[in-house]
């Protein structure tokens, strides 16, 4: 059996949900109406299982269904069913089965897993999270359920839980990945930033070429403040041929308010070359050059930016500033007029009255 994906959402990030496959214990024996039922029941079992194994998951359900009709105890049938209703996402239906081998045998801990996967993908948070309890009791050596909870957990708000939950699954199986960025997420969530900083470390000592890891750790630092540090990663994606147009803006805009102007220029131009339609490499390149008195570079820089966005109030206002500012006052005015514009089609007042009262006090 296969848990879904999900995503565990942080003001941050990230992270993964890969949950595991339970095991399937031997039923215990329950009474069959005949024998001469449990023997059909057993060879229908049979012949459903063959049917799940080469891909045809209706044609197992069929079969697990003539099993019940012969033999309306026979777990095994129920069970079989339910993973394979699974198999082709009818969820509802696996849930009842799962329910069904629960109330012939209690103590089922292949069903205990199977329907608190279930309930949670159909929102039951705190069914899933009963569910996976009682297995654990079972099976308290399950990183995969101790994740799975978790994530229960934390889709019920207990924060602190599902990153405890995490914390033991990774103590389980300290190499796993999913594992890992997810308690980085839940410690994030917990607003327990350093933890969450040294879950990342230790995932991407794991994996240290992961571009998706290194990512994440970049976006924390910044959140943390290690604006170093999400230089580093930064760079570190770049230098490895993986940088978006994210990492190259994140650098760029770092070197620039490091007043490292010769590598700000270097890295925007970079971006550029690469992503010809990042606007944001461009608004800070706009500003370096500005620093260092290019002017006519920040003019091209300008232009650049209000043709990637023509719909732009920002991108006219900037450059209206700009002309107003070197004397051009007809472009300036031109400008400003668009920027009017469009700002009042947005619905930016503010703006609005600031261009105003710029038109007015230098009579544009």
């Amino acid at each position: 059996m296969r848990f879904i994906s999900s995503l565990l959402m942080t003001g941050v990030c990230f992270a993964f949900l890969t949950m595991g496959a339970y095991a399937v214990a031997a039923p215990p024996p329950v009474p069959t109406p005949s024998a001469n039922g449990s023997s059909l029941a057993v060879g229908y079992v049979q012949a459903g299982v063959t049917s799940a194994e080469s891909g045809d998951y209706n044609g197992a359900i069929e079969q697990f269904t003539l099993a019940i009709a012969a033999d309306p105890s026979n777990t095994d049938a129920y069970r079989d069913r339910a993973i394979a209703r699974d198999d082709i996402g009818d969820y509802k239906d696996a849930l009842s089965d799962y329910t069904q081998v629960l109330a012939l045998s209690p103590d089922d801990s292949a069903a205990l897993g199977g329907r608190g996967e279930d309930r949670y993908r159909l929102g039951d948070y705190a069914g899933a999270d009963t569910d996976f309890t009682a297995y654990l009791k079972q099976n308290p050596d399950s990183s995969n359920v101790f994740m799975n909870r978790g994530y229960a957990r934390a889709k019920e708000g207990d924060g602190a839980g599902a990153a405890a939950d995490l914390r033991r699954a990774v103590k389980l199986d300290p190499n796993n990945l999913d594992i890992r960025t997810s308690l980085a997420a839940a410690d994030v969530e917990a607003h327990n930033m350093s933890a969450a900083s040294s879950d990342l470390d230790a995932a991407i000592h794991i994996n240290p070429k992961s571009t998706a890891l290194i990512k994440m750790r970049m976006q924390l630092r910044m959140e943390m403040g290690n604006t170093a540090g999400a230089l580093d990663d930064a760079r570190r994606l770049i230098k490895a041929g993986n940088g978006d147009p994210a990492s190259y803006d994140l650098a760029c805009q770092i070197e620039a308010d490091a007043e490292q102007y010769k590598d700000a220029l270097a890295t925007c131009g970079q971006a550029i070359k690469l992503h010809p339609n990042d606007i944001n490499a461009y608004g800070t390149l706009e500003r370096v050059n500005g620093m260092l008195n290019r002017d006519s570079a920040v003019l091209d820089d300008l232009n650049a930016m209000v043709r990637l966005e023509p719909q732009s109030g920002e991108a006219y206002y900037s450059r209206a500033l700009f002309e107003d500012g070197h004397g051009d006052r007809k472009a300036a005015a031109s400008d400003f007029r668009t920027a009017l514009k469009l700002y009042k089609l947005a619905g930016d007042s503010p703006h609005v009255q600031q261009i105003q009262v710029i038109m007015q006090e230098r009579g544009y």
